[in-house]
């Protein structure tokens, strides 16, 4: 993901989506991708069973992901 674009939620989902799969995490999956007020989103990834194991953050902006804790 490179700055200067403005990502849709879809566009969001399938980024992390591909991410996961060239990773070889096959066990995740991405759950919901929710915009928020600061022009970022926030991923929720999930399990097989749809367990929550990790949300992200993602600038709307430049594509930076981070882990939320």
């Amino acid at each position: 993901m490179r700055g200067d674009r403005s990502y849709s939620s879809d566009e969001i989902k399938r980024i992390i989506d591909g991410k996961l799969a060239l990773q070889g995490l096959t066990r995740l999956k991405v759950g919901g991708v929710k915009e928020i007020e600061e022009g970022a989103f926030v991923v929720d990834i999930l399990t097989q069973d749809d367990s929550l194991a990790a949300k992200l953050t993602i600038d709307r902006q430049t594509g930076h992901i981070s882990a939320v804790e």
